[in-house]
């Protein structure tokens, strides 16, 4: 399933449509955002998962999957039940990598958050 993005001046906006989302997928999902990133001179994306009902993603490979969002500050919008040690886990890696990707369940705290970047 593709995704279409939004230029919002300051950020990007994409929507995921999927329900579920596997290593695989979140690579190509990360490697789009990457892509229309340089596309579009934008650093800033706000990722709209509130599809997604679950993530099978193992631990160990959260960094591999992210390292295509260095220079990328990247604000997941997702269910509140998503936002678990998983999810703390890749926030902390890329904190500590020098990028940034935060979850969140309410959409103005993630724009806040993302136009507050530099």
């Amino acid at each position: 399933m593709e995704f279409q993005f939004i230029n919002k001046h300051d950020y990007l906006v994409a929507t995921l449509p999927d329900t579920t989302i596997n290593s695989q997928r979140a690579r190509t999902v990360f490697r789009t955002i990457k892509g229309e990133c340089q596309k579009h001179n934008c650093r800033k994306v706000l990722l709209n998962e509130l599809a997604l009902e679950s993530r099978k993603i193992p631990s160990h490979e959260l960094r591999s999957i992210s390292e295509f969002l260095a220079d990328i500050h990247l604000a997941l919008l997702c269910r509140p039940e998503l936002i678990d040690d998983h999810a703390k886990l890749l926030s902390a890696m890329t904190f500590a990598d020098d990028y940034r990707v935060k979850h969140f369940s309410v959409e103005h705290e993630a724009v806040n958050w993302l136009v507050s970047q530099h």
